[in-house]
Parts: C-alpha cells; structure tokens; sequence
C-alpha cells in the first residue's frame, strides 16, 4: 500500500540568470515548496534541472522525498551522477534500468539526439541508433513509466516545433518500450502541458520551468493523474 503519489516534473531550468523576463534562480526554492506541500512518495524527472544545481542543495531535496531522473541537454551531470538517495540508490537513472516505486515499474532513455551523437557542453547526445537500442532492452521489462526529455512529434505539435526526421525515432522507441504512461518535456509550448495517446501508451508532456510552474501527480494504485499549476490543480484523468 502507498499512501502517496508520485510526482513528475521537467525542465526545472535552474540557473542564475532572468530569461525572457522569467527569474530562474527562484526555480529550485518553488520546487522544494510544492515538494513539501504534497510530500511525494518519489520526485520523477524527465530531465534539464539546470546548470545551477549543486550537491549541497539536491541533499536538502533528497531529505524530503527519493528523486529518481534522467538527464536531458541541460545537466550539471557531475552533480547528477554523484548524487544518492537515502536508500543508497543513485538518482540518475541508467537506460534499462527499471525500478518500483508505489506498484509502478519506472524506467527511462537518457538524453535528447543528434544524428552524429556526441557530445555538447559536456552532456552526451544520442545516435538514433543508440536511441532505439535503449528502448529495445526494455521491450520485455513490463514498464509502466517511462521518462524520455527528446520531444516526440506529434500531430499535436504541427506548427509549434520542426519535425526533423531523427524525431520519428522517439516515436519507435515508445512503441518499442510499450509503456503504459510515457512523459517528456524539453518542447516549450504555449500550452504547459499535452495529455494524448501513442499507440497502446498514454502520454503527457509536462514543463516545470518557472515560466509554467506546471506539474504532475501519479497516483498508480488508483490510476489517476493529475496536473497542477503551482498551488492548483488544473486537469485530472483516469490512466
């Protein structure tokens, strides 16, 4: 039994700097908040948490819930990769790896990609190769949740983004995977968030950066997902 929910957000966006006239240095003080307003079972993350993150201030998050991420293009992934839950646990997620948390089975693919792969300011890209290779050993694993950063395209989406061929590979990699649930980020819309379907999974696409304040609230055991504006619940429907 887990009286809790889970919540998920993505591109947090931390840094010291004003972008286009939006504070990102109130970011990592507005997430502690709703982390204790809602005290999670486990904090989710699809990635991008800013350059500014620091060990000292994830350990005053990591006192209030488990955090378990993957990273996106916008990582400090020195920090990332120290980081460990009270359980010991490491809080960056390794593709194929599949962890429980309140009866869901999470899992996630690392990373947005560039068709050469590489790496940019020291976060590694991914080939559409070695995309698809990361959603195929988790074809058999029963995922429930699974977090991706890369934008999937949608129908959705036409007019809001450029659909780049490589793109199509996300969606491969989601039918590869067969999540019941699948969440991104990384796509700054006008909308701050898109609920939709992909094949047989249900899809939410959710942006947490101060400009949105927007996030989501897992109950699995009740098959419910929520949406919430900062302090107020804005959507809600059955997975």
């Amino acid at each position: 039994m887990c009286a809790n929910k889970i919540m998920v957000i993505s591109d947090l966006h931390y840094g010291y700097r004003i972008r286009k006239g939006v504070d990102e240095s109130l970011a990592w003080n507005w997430l502690l908040g709703i982390v204790r307003r809602h005290k999670p079972a486990a904090l989710l993350s699809c990635g991008d948490w800013g350059e500014a993150v620091s060990i000292l201030e994830f350990d005053e998050l990591l006192e209030e819930t488990e955090v378990y991420t993957i990273y996106g293009n916008h990582e400090d992934l020195s920090v990332l990769r120290t980081l460990r839950n009270r359980s010991g646990r490491a809080v960056l997620l390794e593709d194929c790896e599949v962890i429980e948390i309140c009866g869901a089975r999470i899992a996630g693919i690392n990373g947005i990609i560039a068709p050469a792969g590489g790496l940019k300011r020291g976060v590694p890209r991914k080939s559409p190769e070695s995309f698809i290779k990361a959603a195929q050993c988790l074809r058999d694993l029963s995922v429930d949740i699974l977090l991706v950063h890369e934008v999937i395209p949608l129908p959705e989406y036409r007019g809001k983004m450029v659909f780049r061929e490589y793109l199509y590979t996300v969606l491969e990699a989601v039918e590869i995977a067969s999540p019941k649930l699948v969440i991104n980020g990384h796509l700054h819309a006008d909308e701050p968030f898109t609920f939709s379907r992909i094949g047989n999974s249900k899809y939410l696409r959710i942006d947490s950066s101060q400009a949105c304040k927007h996030y989501a609230l897992v109950d699995w055991e009740n098959a419910v997902i929520e949406v919430w504006a900062d302090t107020r619940k804005v959507w809600v429907a059955s997975l």
